[in-house]
């Protein structure tokens, strides 16, 4: 063994890889952001609960894109798809279960930024309960019953 003050090379490696991973972290996240969908304008898109990972920034913005953009009432957002880009860098807006576009034009300045992943654990749950729920209620109400 070494002096009393000399730390194993394994134990060094894993800070130095851990320092690193965090570094990693805060990069992506300092790209990219993670929010999750509240209400059902977007379906069968996006669903309630599916989660969304974007891409920070409205520059690179193209119509059929679905954004995150801010708009009073809503402080975790809206998520819309861009159905026409205006003049002026505004951006005309419509969730896909919505009949009619959006009535206020959205600026480039309030957009988040534009969705680059889903995970669909909305959809998941939801087919989970559909498929498992009435069998988890007759299971309740038979040992209710046998109680």
């Amino acid at each position: 063994m070494g002096d009393a003050g000399e730390r194993p090379a394994w134990l060094i490696a894993r800070r130095v890889l851990g320092a690193v991973a965090l570094l990693v972290w805060g990069l992506v996240f300092a790209r990219y952001g993670v929010t999750v969908v509240r209400g059902g304008s977007m379906e069968p898109a996006l669903a309630p609960n599916d989660v969304v990972i974007y891409r920070r920034g409205g520059s690179a913005i193209a119509q059929g894109d679905i954004v995150l953009f801010d708009h009073e009432g809503w402080p975790g957002g809206v998520l819309h798809r861009v159905r026409a880009l205006e003049p002026g860098g505004l951006l005309q807006t419509q969730g896909d279960a919505n009949p009619a576009p959006d009535r206020e034009l959205v600026p480039r300045t309030r957009v988040r930024g534009v969705v680059c992943g889903i995970v669909p654990i909305g959809r998941w749950g939801r087919c989970v309960g559909e498929r498992f729920g009435s069998c988890a209620i007759l299971n309740r109400q038979s040992n209710t019953a046998t109680r």
